[in-house]
């Protein structure tokens, strides 16, 4: 027998807030205007031709690992699902692995005060800080 407690009719709405139309419209304005270039530039996007095509698809999917997918198979089901990319879990470890350096010129360009440019020091010791600090896969 089934109880209004349980009832689950809000869950749609949930997941209708948390969708590509939101991503879309509150955190792609967000990001840095260069996103694109220096995804290829610093090798987290690779293939022109793969089923990844936008590095903000790619942003996407390392947010959805590292905050509520516990696996890289469950990540390509995630992908899957959402329409994003059909990756197998070792492609999507791959790409996690070699957007590292990307993902610091992101969190760079978001922590730096416009117009200004850090020094060559504490530009390299925050890279080396990221480097320790992200899991080897």
């Amino acid at each position: 027998m089934s109880s209004r407690i349980h009832d689950s009719a809000q869950d749609p709405l949930l997941q209708d807030e948390l969708g590509a139309e939101s991503w879309e419209q509150d955190i792609v304005p967000q990001l840095p205007k260069e996103l694109e270039e220096q995804a290829w530039l610093l090798g987290a996007m690779q293939r022109k031709s793969g089923k990844l095509l936008r590095a903000s698809d790619l942003l996407r999917a390392v947010l959805a690992y590292v905050l509520c997918v516990s696996s890289f198979r469950r990540l390509g089901a995630w992908g899957v699902v959402l329409g994003i990319a059909d990756l197998a879990d070792t492609s999507w470890r791959d790409r996690l692995r070699k957007a590292s350096q990307w993902l610091a010129w992101i969190v760079s360009q978001r922590l730096q005060p416009q117009g200004l440019v850090p020094c060559p020091w504490l530009k390299k010791q925050g890279t080396e800080l990221l480097n320790w600090w992200m899991p080897r896969i």
